[in-house]
C-alpha cells in the first residue's frame, strides 16, 4: 500500500515496548490464541503492543491493510483459493474474487486490485463490485494501484512492465531489451529491474509515466533479486550487492544521489518488503527456525528487529499503514499493533458557569486543573471573543459586548499531554449613563431638578452618553418636552453630542427627558424640570400726582394715582385691571367709587390710557422713595412691568 505522507515515526514506539536490535527466542509480543481460522476479535479489542491472529491458514499470502481493511491471497484449499477481505472493525471476512493471484497486489484508496491469468481485476469495497480493468489476458503480476495509473508486470511473451491508465484504458508497455523479473510502481513512477547488458547483469530503471523519461538508477551487476527493492516518494531502497553479505542503498529520485543505508550488525543479506514515508520494512534469516522482521527509521537513522518463529515457508510478507503491520507466518496473518498505551492526560477544569455585565473585570478559575502526574501544567485559554491569554490559572478579562460566550480552556504536563475543558460566561448588557446639563443624572432611573428660564428665552443644553460596553453602539438618543421632541439622532461612539438649543414655548413646569438606547436594547435616562416663567413686558407709568410725582408714605391713609400709558406693543385693554401690584407691598388697585380703574388719553397721543388708584398704606412706600414699580399681567398671562419716579411725602394724603 502506498501513502502520500509519511507516517509518524515507529522507532521510538517499538523502542518503548521494548524491542531492541538483538533477537529474542520469544519475541517481544504475544499471540492470542482463541481466535478461529476465518474470524478476528474486533479492532476494538486489539491492545497496543501485542499480537493478534488474524488467520490460522498457512496458506494466507501478500497482505495489504488500509485503515480497519485487510486484504490478502489464500491460495488452498482449492475451494477458498483467492482474494479475501476482511473488516478489522467486526472481524468480518469474505472472498471478494475466485481464482488465482499471480503475485502480489494492491489496496489503496478503498479498492483492491490484482491480476490474473484472466485479466486485470478491481474491487470497490464503497460498491461491492468486481470489474475487469483489462482483460488483455497478460498475466498481471506485481500491481500497484495508484489514482490514475495501475502499474504492474504484464508475462504475455516475456515479462515487461505495463502501465493502465484509468483515465484513458489504454495499456502501455514500457519497452526493455530483455524479460523483466519484477516492477514496482508508486504514482507517475515505475521501478523495474533489467537484464539491460547481459544475462549476468540486472540493474534498477526508473520511468516517469507522463513525460517517458526514463532513469538508470544502478549501473554495474549488483542487484540481488527481481522484488529486492521499494519505491515511494523521493525514495528507492534496494539491495546492493549481487551476492551476500552487502548494505543497503538508498536512491533519491529528485537529486540522483545514492547513500548507504547502514543496518543493525549482524543483519546479512535484507529483502526489502514495504517503504513507507520513513519506515522501512525488510526481512532476514536469524537461524533456521527464525525470521527477523525489521524495521529502519530513515529519517531517524534508527531500527530494531522483531523475531518471527516457525516461518513456515521461510518467506514474510508485510503491510505497514500507520502504526499497524500485518505480516504472515506458518500460523497465518498476524496483526502487531505498534501503539503506545496511551499516557494518562492532564485533567482540565475551566471552572464556571460564570456571569457578569459588559465592561467589568471577570476573574476565571483554572485551579481545578491537574497533572495525573502532579506536575507543573501549562495553561492557555480562549475567551471566545478573539482574545487568548496565557500562563496563569487564574486569568482576568474584560467583555467588551454582552452575550453568552464560550471558553475554552487547554492544559499541557510536562509530557506535553494536553485536555480541554469549557465554560459558558452570560455577559449582561447594562444601559448607557445619559448626562443632561446643567443636570447630570447616571443610569437607568429617572432623576430631576429645576431651573428657571423666562418663556421665550434660549436655553442651551448638552447631552452626553457613556456605555460600560464600547461594542454596544450605535446609540439612538432623543430629547422630548412634555408636548413633543426638541431633537433626535445617533451616535456611533460614546461621547457628547453638539450642544442642542431650545426656546420653550409657553410658561409653567416642563419637564425635558433625554433617552438613549444601544443596540442590544439597554436604555438610560435624565430627566430635567424647567420652571418657564412669563414673559416680562415693558409698560410707561406715571407715579402720583402733579410735577413732582408726589405720594403719600405708608404711614398716611391717602390714595394715589398710576397712569399706566397705553402702546401700540401693549394695549391697555389687553390688561387684566385686577392683577396688577404695586410697590413692595403689592398693593392691589382700588376697584370703587370714583377711584376705580378707567380709560382715558391721558398723554393725548390718541390711545387709551388706564387710571388706576392706590392706598399708600398698602404699597408699603418710605419717606425718601424715588421710585415706585408696578407689575401686572395681560390676559393672556404674560408678565407686565413698569416703573416711574416718585416723591414720598413723609405723612398720608387723601385721596
Amino acid at each position: 500500500m502506498r501513502r502520500s505522507s509519511p507516517i509518524p515515526t515507529l522507532i521510538p514506539l517499538l523502542a518503548a515496548l521494548g524491542c531492541g536490535d538483538t533477537p529474542s527466542p520469544t519475541g517481544a509480543t504475544a499471540v492470542r490464541e482463541d481466535v478461529g481460522p476465518d474470524v478476528t476479535a474486533a479492532a476494538a479489542e486489539f491492545s497496543p503492543g501485542v499480537s493478534t491472529r488474524l488467520t490460522t491458514s498457512s496458506f494466507d499470502h501478500w497482505p495489504e491493510l488500509e485503515g480497519d481493511l485487510l486484504a490478502w491471497y489464500r491460495s488452498a484449499p482449492a475451494d477458498e483459493e483467492g482474494v479475501w477481505l476482511m473488516d478489522l472493525r467486526t472481524g468480518d471476512a469474505r472472498r471478494i474474487w475466485a481464482g488465482t493471484v499471480l503475485s502480489a497486489f494492491d489496496l489503496a484508496d478503498g479498492e483492491v486490485v490484482w491480476g490474473s491469468a484472466a485479466g486485470l481485476h478491481s474491487f470497490s469495497v464503497e460498491s461491492g463490485v468486481v470489474s475487469n480493468l483489462a482483460d488483455g489476458f497478460r498475466n498481471y503480476r506485481d500491481v500497484e494501484a495508484g489514482a490514475r495509473y495501475v502499474i504492474g508486470t504484464a508475462t504475455q511473451s516475456s515479462a515487461r512492465p505495463l502501465v493502465y491508465d484509468r483515465a484513458t484504458g489504454n495499456e502501455t508497455l514500457i519497452p526493455t531489451p530483455t524479460s523483466v523479473p519484477a516492477t514496482r510502481g508508486w504514482g507517475d513512477w515505475v521501478l523495474w529491474s533489467d537484464h539491460r547488458e547481459s544475462l549476468s547483469k540486472r540493474d534498477l530503471f526508473l520511468w516517469h509515466i507522463p513525460t517517458g523519461v526514463e532513469t538508470q538508477v544502478t549501473n554495474q551487476a549488483h542487484f540481488l533479486s527481481s522484488a529486492n527493492a521499494a519505491l515511494h516518494g523521493d525514495r528507492v531502497v534496494y539491495f546492493a550487492r549481487r551476492f551476500c553479505p552487502g548494505p543497503l542503498e538508498v536512491y533519491l529520485r529528485s537529486t540522483g544521489e545514492i547513500t548507504p543505508l547502514p543496518l543493525p550488525e549482524g543483519i546479512t543479506c535484507p529483502v526489502v518488503v514495504e517503504l513507507e514515508g520513513d519506515i522501512l520494512i525488510y526481512r532476514h534469516s536469524a537461524s533456521a527456525s527464525v525470521i527477523q522482521l525489521g524495521f529502519l527509521d530513515l529519517a531517524a537513522g534508527t531500527g530494531l528487529t522483531l523475531p518471527m518463529p516457525n516461518p513456515g515457508n521461510g518467506r514474510i510478507d508485510a503491510d505497514l499503514d500507520g502504526t499497524r503491520v500485518v505480516h504472515t507466518s506458518a500460523q497465518g496473518l498476524t496483526l502487531l499493533d505498534l501503539r503506545l498505551p496511551d499516557p494518562e492526560p492532564p485533567v482540565a477544569a475551566a471552572g464556571g458557569p460564570y456571569r457578569t455585565p459588559e465592561g467589568a473585570r471577570l476573574t476565571l478559575d483554572g485551579t481545578g486543573s491537574r497533572s495525573a502526574h502532579g506536575g507543573a501544567l501549562r495553561y492557555r485559554w480562549d475567551m471566545g471573543d478573539g482574545t487568548v491569554l496565557e500562563g496563569s490559572a487564574t486569568p482576568t478579562h474584560i467583555w467588551a459586548d454582552d452575550g453568552t460566550y464560550t471558553v475554552r480552556l487547554t492544559v499541557w504536563d510536562e509530557g506535553g499531554l494536553s485536555a480541554d475543558s469549557e465554560a459558558t460566561v452570560v455577559v449582561s448588557n447594562q444601559p448607557p449613563a445619559v448626562m443632561l446639563s446643567p443636570l447630570q443624572a447616571d443610569g437607568p432611573g429617572a432623576a430631576s431638578s429645576e431651573i428657571r428660564i423666562r418663556v421665550g428665552e434660549l436655553v442651551t443644553l448638552t447631552l452626553a452618553i457613556a456605555d460600560p460596553g464600547p461594542a454596544d453602539g450605535p446609540w439612538n438618543w432623543t430629547v422630548t418636552w412634555d408636548d413633543g421632541e426638541v431633537a433626535a439622532g445617533e451616535v456611533s461612539e460614546p461621547g457628547t453630542v453638539p450642544a442642542l438649543t431650545w426656546r420653550p414655548p409657553r410658561p409653567g413646569s416642563i419637564t425635558l427627558t433625554a433617552t438613549a438606547r444601544d443596540k442590544d436594547g439597554g436604555s438610560g435616562r435624565a430627566a430635567l424640570v424647567l420652571v418657564v416663567e412669563p414673559a416680562v413686558l415693558p409698560i410707561p407709568i406715571r407715579v402720583g400726582t402733579g410735577p413732582g410725582h408726589s405720594v403719600p408714605a405708608s404711614t398716611g391713609n391717602g390714595a394715589f394715582p398710576v397712569v399706566i400709558l397705553g402702546t401700540d406693543a401693549v394695549p391697555v385693554s389687553t390688561m387684566d385691571r385686577a392683577g396688577f401690584r404695586l410697590g413692595a407691598g403689592a398693593a392691589r388697585p382700588i376697584d370703587r367709587g370714583g377711584l376705580a380703574p378707567a380709560e382715558e388719553d391721558v398723554d393725548g397721543d390718541g390711545r387709551p390710557d388706564l387710571r388706576l388708584h392706590f392706598r399708600a398704606w398698602e404699597a408699603g412706600l418710605e419717606p425718601g422713595d424715588t421710585e415706585v414699580c408696578l407689575l401686572g399681567v395681560t390676559l393672556d398671562g404674560t408678565g407686565l412691568r413698569g416703573c416711574g419716579p416718585a416723591s414720598v411725602r413723609g405723612q398720608g394724603s387723601g385721596g
